[in-house]
């Protein structure tokens, strides 16, 4: 914990991280609103990846699912699906028989009867590495209606962290570029969809609350509390005498203060 005050020495703001507890919160909001995350904080559960072969088959149409699908063989480099074979072979199984055509091909095809569909699904549930999810998104992007639909590719701090982040709503329309603007007052976690998205998967966050000059904060100051995304200090609650100098920045620049560390009269 760090405690700031400003020039007079007559305001106090102690900065504490609460990465933890926020990474929670955050979480659970965001799966409120309807985004689909690459994990859950705390438990095993749906994400954004075991949801994605769902929706695949629930929200594509036939047409679109062997579009897909055929994509994906051939980045796998294996044979498309092709209706024109297997219903030439629907048909060789049904010579002489009038109680079969073209119409009943493709009524079985819709409602699972025949192997297309289980191929389009099975290589729906075989959806594992980034080339892949690339594919997918990739045609999604393309199909979807961007009111409704937008995904994200989520890059991390480290080399190798990736994630994908998607979200689909058709009951009204979703501004996805829309900007936040931090106002001083209220929690901030960045300012694009996709910065708040980041932070709650890769970030770090502190709280910065209100205080005395030994950083204690009565009610009216914790209901004052706000949480800022993107920067990380010590996670211990006893004082401490150093502070980190991206904090130090912000909390200069948007607030006027200097760390007020242990060695300062004051704070005796």
């Amino acid at each position: 914990m760090t405690i700031y005050v400003n020039k007079p020495g007559t305001k106090f703001i102690k900065a504490q991280d609460c990465s933890d507890a926020e990474n929670f919160e955050i979480h659970e909001t965001l799966k409120d609103e309807g985004y689909q995350l690459p994990f859950d904080v705390y438990k095993e559960g749906d994400n954004s990846y075991t949801q994605l072969p769902k929706f695949l088959k629930k929200h594509l149409t036939l047409y679109q699912k062997v579009q897909l699908c055929n994509l994906l063989a051939k980045s796998w480099k294996v044979c498309p699906i092709n209706i024109r074979d297997d219903y030439e072979e629907y048909m060789s199984w049904h010579i002489g028989d009038k109680d079969y055509g073209y119409k009943d091909f493709f009524k079985e095809l819709e409602t699972g009867d025949e192997a297309i569909l289980d191929s389009c699904d099975e290589a729906l549930d075989n959806i594992h590495t980034y080339k892949e999810y690339c594919v997918v998104f990739d045609y999604l992007d393309a199909i979807e209606n961007p009111k409704h639909w937008h995904s994200w590719l989520i890059r991390g701090f480290a080399q190798g962290e990736v994630a994908w982040v998607w979200f689909y709503d058709d009951s009204c329309d979703h501004d996805f570029n829309q900007k936040f603007k931090d106002n001083k007052l209220d929690s901030f976690y960045g300012d694009s969809i996709e910065e708040v998205l980041t932070e709650a998967i890769y970030g770090s966050f502190i709280s910065l609350t209100p205080c005395d000059n030994k950083g204690m904060s009565n009610c009216e100051q914790i209901n004052d509390q706000r949480v800022i995304a993107g920067f990380y200090i010590g996670d211990d609650d006893s004082l401490s005498n150093k502070s980190d100098k991206y904090v130090d920045e912000y909390m200069l620049k948007e607030y006027g203060m200097k760390p007020a560390l242990v060695d300062v009269t004051y704070m005796s």
